[in-house]
């Protein structure tokens, strides 16, 4: 690839302090002549010595740039105007990204996406051959940015691609050759870098989003790492809605993502609050019932002389136990670890008595902030493990113990109340969510009598909530008041135990019945906090709170993005309620800190990082319409099954392997008289193979083949009907069939029933109608047809009578043809 020197040409009549500082030519005074440094006497001749000294200064020092730049669109850079007005803040935080590593925090809703697609637009004109890259933490939010950036500058579709861990490696390294611009998920272009497919050379632009994610050994810090070390030349562009809940955390960030500079606004930020709509925050604190007061009390009992025993082996240092958290707990575990002081007895005593707080501090959490049920559902599978596993003796001494044995059944006591309410916080939530939806409808009302039908909105809810057992128990407890309040939830792809996850399939289904009103009302996980576009939502509730302020910001961020928007906390008294005031009083702390002029207490990294370009190039703004083409629905529906095309097509050879092929083994397939030529120039349509009968090898096709792993319904299906085709052929040593005719239809219909025993919870049953289109009956009579064809679908998912005309019992799944 062309590397780019400075033109020293352009230097011509400069002195010395003309050397840009951000082109890396600092003037290297120590190394010039006494007479040629600034305070020497300025004679014509020192001046002429000054400049020859600063020229070489300049050439020893001169950046190397390695990648080929269109210096005639490096004369501008665009600023859009699809979107309508300009934005001052988006605009002066693009200007400043495109020539610096930048981060970007701005709260949900203010255009973070529509920043990151400006500076890619202007790297994909200003560098032909570069790749850029946005990366994203999950697929669904790869494939909701790949189509918002579209929108926004229309970057050619021939030139981007989606690479997630579903795209077979094979297909993934010949679209790095072949593509520009790329959406992946981390872990994915993390891979394709270690294994050598990813070209780090040719990376110009790194995008990423969700930055706060930036810290430990994440992926995108392991991305940078690799670039930085094979010393390639890229900017990066980081986006979140806040960069961390403490200056620890955005320390590391920056550090990880090799920043310079960080642009932050806030909704109070002066350049912002007009592009803002009002959200009113109401923090409800809720008493805990006595039942739940009562049960606190015998989890202190519980804990407490666990706590003593912690303390006298000084392994512990906190005697509340409903001060202790299972974080705190970790951390003194591993400090306990490091003791050499201790004999073997007393630590394995003491790490069981570690694991039992933990759980007990944990459902104690669970008890405070979602109630009675999640409680005992934490307590019941603790039980039901040690039923099946072995487990220390600390664990099993607690279960024995009587006040856990009056616990649980205390809890069994109460749970089997008529009235029973695992937490005051949920009648609360469902009285709140009743009255937004009575008022919304009274307000509905009053338009239609007024004549403004035109003006009603249709309103929308969404809750959060951490656990699944409470997300659960809140849906049910709204089910009751449909058809005003039609709830579903809203959970993560990982199933746990009895619970199924959502794949991600079902989880675009819901937003998308969300986004169309078959739902108002969302009960999410944290699953529903990130990046995901949800659409408008009118209503927050959060069941429970965050002691991370970056979820708390992302949940309240959800609401008032085109209108006014509503917040509501509901928060237990005490614990709870103690902890989000000191999240939030850390959160503004971090604030302070980041919109300050001087942010010294953050290191930032040198600004020559990622500089691409030298830098007396000065691209000047040009704001204009782009003319991007719409996506017809063919093209979407090849967007969404792009994935699932290249996973396919990972079953071509490549074309080391086809070289091999041609080599070694198709001689012999296309006979003798080929032995000894040379095959390597032979393409697809001048091959000629001779016919072949796949009659000779009905062994491959009748039994199905194994190698360490089992086999597809599609492939047993083959099998069997490959098999029984083969019994018609069958002939014996005269010549004749071994099988009646009389016998065809018997064995037809056995070969069909236990194809459908094969496919029996996967198959769906399809009869298509008859020419006639005459609608079966009722009550399922029988039809009399004759099969004519069968073909099981491409999709793996049905199996297709097609023009038939079959006599079948509907419910029975068993075929039955008239002989």
């Amino acid at each position: 690839m062309e590397e780019v020197l400075f033109d020293l040409q352009d230097f011509e009549g400069f002195d010395e302090s003309d050397l840009d500082f951000e082109a890396g030519l600092q003037p290297q005074r120590a190394s010039l002549k006494p007479d040629c440094r600034s305070d020497a006497p300025a004679s014509g001749l020192a001046k002429a010595n000054a400049k020859a000294n600063a020229k070489a200064n300049a050439k020893a020092n001169a950046k190397v740039f390695h990648h080929r730049l269109d210096r005639e669109a490096l004369k501008t850079w665009v600023y859009p105007l699809n979107y309508g007005a300009v934005r001052d803040y988006q605009e002066s935080i693009v200007s400043r990204a495109l020539h610096a590593n930048t981060l970007v925090a701005l709260p949900t809703g203010l255009g973070k996406t529509f920043i990151a697609a400006v500076v890619m637009y202007n790297y994909f004109r200003w560098f032909p051959d570069g790749k850029i890259i946005f990366m994203a933490p999950t697929k669904p939010l790869v494939n909701q940015q790949i189509s918002a950036c579209y929108k926004i500058t229309g970057i050619p579709k021939s030139s981007t691609v989606i690479l997630t861990g579903s795209t077979h490696a094979q297909v993934r390294k010949e679209q790095w050759k072949s593509k520009r611009v790329f959406y992946v998920t981390p872990q994915s272009i993390e891979n394709d870098l270690q294994n050598g497919i990813c070209p780090s050379s040719e990376i110009v632009l790194l995008v990423v989003d969700e930055a706060h994610r930036a810290t430990g050994h994440y992926s995108y810090t392991e991305v940078v790492r690799y670039l930085v070390s094979a010393n390639a030349q890229f900017r990066v562009l980081a986006l979140t809605a806040t960069p961390g809940s403490d200056l620890a955390s955005v320390q590391q960030v920056v550090s990880n993502l090799q920043i310079s500079q960080i642009e932050l606004r806030t909704e109070d930020s002066m350049d912002t609050q007009k592009y803002t709509y009002s959200r009113k925050l109401d923090v409800i604190t809720v008493d805990p019932s006595p039942e739940i007061t009562n049960l606190v009390k015998s989890y202190i009992e519980l804990a407490t002389p666990l706590l003593g025993f912690l303390l006298s082996q000084k392994a512990h240092y906190e005697s509340d136990p409903t001060n202790i958290t299972r974080y705190k707990l970790i951390n003194s575990r591993a400090k306990f670890r490091t003791r050499h002081d201790v004999n073997d007895f007393l630590k394995s005593k003491t790490e069981g008595i570690f694991g039992v707080l933990m759980t007990l501090s944990a459902a104690h959490s669970l008890l405070i902030q979602h109630g009675i049920r999640s409680f005992a559902s934490c307590l019941n599978k603790y039980v039901e493990e040690a039923k099946t596993s072995k487990v220390s003796k600390a664990r099993m001494d607690i279960l024995k113990n009587p006040e856990f044995i009056k616990m649980m059944k205390t809890l069994d006591e109460i749970m089997k109340k008529p009235n029973f309410v695992s937490h005051p916080k949920l009648d609360r939530l469902v009285g709140i969510v009743l009255e937004h939806f009575q008022n919304c409808e009274d307000e509905s009302k009053m338009l239609r009598l007024q004549g403004q039908s035109s003006e009603i909105q249709e309103t929308r809810i969404m809750i959060f909530s951490q656990y699944r057992d409470s997300v659960d128990e809140i849906c049910k407890a709204l089910e009751s008041h449909k058809p005003l309040v039609r709830a579903m939830n809203f959970v993560g792809q990982s199933s746990t135990g009895s619970t199924k996850g959502f794949t991600q399939k079902k989880q675009l289904e819901v937003i998308r019945q969300f986004h169309t009103g078959g739902y108002n009302v969302l009960v999410s996980t944290s699953i529903g906090e990130e990046g995901l576009d949800i659409g408008d939502v009118d209503l927050i509730i959060c069941f429970d709170s965050q002691s991370s302020p970056i979820r708390m910001l992302q949940r309240v961020g959800r609401t008032a993005r085109k209108r006014s928007g509503r917040v509501v906390l509901l928060l237990s008294r005490g614990k709870e309620e103690e902890a989000y005031k000191k999240s939030q009083s850390q959160y503004k702390t971090v604030q302070n800190i980041l919109t300050s002029s001087t942010k010294k207490q953050l290191i930032m990294c040198d600004k020559e990082n990622g500089r691409l370009f030298p830098s007396h190039i000065k691209p000047v703004e040009e704001r204009k319409i782009l003319e991007i083409k719409e996506l017809s629905q063919t093209e979407k529906r090849k967007r969404t099954q792009k994935t699932n095309k290249d996973t396919k097509n990972h079953t071509l050879l490549s074309e080391t392997e086809l070289l091999e092929f041609k080599s070694k083994y198709l001689p012999d397939l296309l006979g003798t008289s080929a032995r000894g030529t040379n095959l390597s120039n032979l393409t697809d349509s001048n091959l000629q193979f001779p016919v072949m009968d796949v009659s000779k090898y009905p062994h491959w096709q009748t039994s199905l083949q194994s190698h360490k792993i089992g086999n597809s319904r599609m492939s047993k299906s083959f099998s069997s009907i490959i098999s029984f085709l083969q019994t018609f052929s069958d002939t014996d040593e005269f010549g004749l069939s071994s099988i009646q005719s009389e016998d065809i239809n018997e064995a037809f219909v056995k070969r069909m029933n236990e194809i459908l025993d094969i496919r029996k919870d996967d198959l769906v049953v399809e009869v298509k109608k008859s020419t006639e289109k005459k609608s079966l009956p009722k009550k399922m009579s029988p039809k009399k047809m004759s099969v004519k064809h069968v073909e099981i679908a491409e999709d793996d998912d049905v199996f297709l009578l097609e023009d038939s005309e079959t006599e079948q019992t509907h419910g029975s799944g068993k075929f039955n043809p008239e002989k």
